[in-house]
C-alpha cells in the first residue's frame, strides 16, 4: 500500500475515534467556495529539446498566485460529530493547473452538540484530474468554525492548508514553446497553498 494511502486511513481512523456517540446520524449535502493563495512550488521536468539535446529542470518557484474553487459535497454523519463526505467540482491548484477534484473527507465538529455553533477539523485527500495530464495528489487539512442558520441549514467558514502532486505542461525556454508530449520525459511539482472557503451545508 502507498505512504499517502496509509498516513489517510491513519488519519481518519485517529478522527473516526474520537470521543462521541456511536450512533449514525444524517446525510450532508454542501456546497464550498473558497479562493486558494499558492505561495510556492517545487518543481521538476526532464525533456527533449527540438535539436535532441536532454534538459533537466529542478526549481523552486515562488507562486504569489490566486485560484479558486468550488465543490460540492454528499456525506454520512457515521458517528454523532463525524461525517465522512465525497467532494468534487473545480480547483485551481496553481497558475495555469486546473483540475477536476475527487476527495474524501473527514470532519469532526468538536461541539457538544454537534448542531450547535461552534468549532470543527477536517482532513481531505484524493485526486485531482486534468485533460491530457497525469493524475493529481491532492491533501488538505483545516479549521472551520459552524454557523446556523436554521434547524437544517448552516455555514462553514474554513481556512485550510492544501497541497497537490501535480504534473504541469513544460515550458521550453530554448525554442520559445511548450514541450510537446512525445518530447517530455518527466514533470512533476509539489505545491502548496492556503485556502478560505465558505461552505453551505444541509
Amino acid at each position: 500500500m502507498k505512504l499517502h494511502v496509509r498516513i489517510t486511513l491513519a488519519a481518519i481512523l485517529l478522527l473516526i475515534a474520537v470521543p462521541g456517540s456511536a450512533s449514525p446520524g444524517n446525510f450532508r449535502f454542501g456546497a464550498e467556495w473558497g479562493v486558494l493563495y499558492n505561495f510556492i512550488s517545487l518543481e521538476k521536468s526532464t525533456f527533449i529539446t527540438a535539436d535532441r539535446y536532454l534538459v533537466e529542470s529542478s526549481n523552486v518557484v515562488r507562486e504569489n498566485h490566486i485560484n479558486g474553487m468550488l465543490t460540492v459535497s454528499a456525506g454520512y454523519d457515521i458517528r454523532n460529530r463525524v461525517c465522512i463526505s465525497l467532494c468534487s467540482g473545480y480547483l485551481g491548484a496553481k497558475k495555469g493547473e486546473r483540475m477536476v477534484p475527487l476527495t474524501l473527507r473527514t470532519t469532526v465538529r468538536l461541539t457538544q452538540n454537534p448542531e450547535d455553533a461552534g468549532s470543527l477539523v477536517f482532513i481531505e485527500s484524493g485526486a485531482g484530474f486534468r485533460k491530457s495530464s497525469q493524475i493529481s495528489l491532492l491533501y488538505r487539512a483545516g479549521y472551520g468554525y459552524r454557523i446556523p442558520i436554521t434547524g437544517t441549514v448552516a455555514v462553514n467558514v474554513n481556512a485550510s492548508a492544501l497541497f497537490s502532486l501535480s504534473h504541469p505542461d513544460v515550458y521550453d525556454k530554448y525554442s520559445n514553446q511548450m514541450v510537446s508530449k512525445k518530447n517530455l520525459g518527466m514533470s512533476k511539482a509539489f505545491n502548496s497553498g492556503i485556502l478560505l472557503s465558505l461552505a453551505i451545508v444541509f
